[in-house]
């Protein structure tokens, strides 16, 4: 809900106008587990150079073989660079469309 009012007059209500700033969550998951693999917390928003490094210094260690990596197809996803990781035998990949399905 969001409560309007003339300049100058005051609105009860539980929230401020004002925004903090914005915490992102990147993370793995595996099916059928709630524990997250390899999440971290940040501020700001994910490039495709943020992605590459959490995915070669965060997820990548702290998986066990064999994987398979099931992305959209967001840009920061280079398909590129998880390419060269399917072909380097480190994972197996998949873009799908609609990740609800995931």
């Amino acid at each position: 809900m969001y409560p309007w009012s003339k300049k100058g007059k005051k609105v009860d209500g539980e929230q401020e106008g004002k925004r903090g700033k914005r915490e992102n969550l990147v993370a793995g998951r595996r099916k059928k587990e709630k524990d997250l693999i390899a999440p971290i917390i940040f501020q700001g928003t994910l490039n495709a150079v943020g992605f590459k490094h959490w995915l070669n210094k965060h997820l990548l260690p702290s998986l066990k073989n064999p994987n398979v990596l099931i992305m959209n197809n967001a840009p920061i996803h280079r398909k590129n660079l998880i390419r060269e990781l399917g072909e380097a035998g480190v994972i197996n990949y998949y873009f799908c469309q609609n990740t609800l399905l995931i």
